[in-house]
């Protein structure tokens, strides 16, 4: 899921209606958002995973929060920018439940 937001992004940037600084902002917190949920998935302690979990979340909002700029700039429409924010919408759902579940191994443990 969160590769397809990466090609998704990639395929937004290539358009050329972004400036090069928002294609260097949306590819940095795309990049970030998966390379931080392969790092928590590696780690074996609950405060690791816990940390990336943490640092991936942050970056998918930060993803979120360009694709609003975006909108508000009047760069892209709402409707093309749907299905990007369907993903981190899954994405960000995703860690949250990882990182409750997390939560509550270390409550139970």
């Amino acid at each position: 899921m969160g590769l397809g937001f990466v090609k998704w992004t990639d395929l937004l940037c290539r358009q050329g209606e972004l400036s090069a600084r928002e294609n260097k902002k949306l590819d940095a917190s795309s990049t970030s958002l998966v390379l931080n949920i392969a790092e928590g998935n590696g780690k074996f302690s609950r405060k690791d995973r816990t940390k990336f979990i943490d640092i991936a979340n942050t970056a998918g909002m930060q993803c979120a929060l360009l694709l609003d700029l975006l909108m508000v700039r009047s760069r892209e429409t709402a409707q093309n920018l749907t299905e990007g924010k369907n993903m981190l919408d899954r994405i960000c759902s995703m860690l949250m439940g990882w990182r409750r579940g997390l939560e509550e191994d270390q409550e139970c443990g």
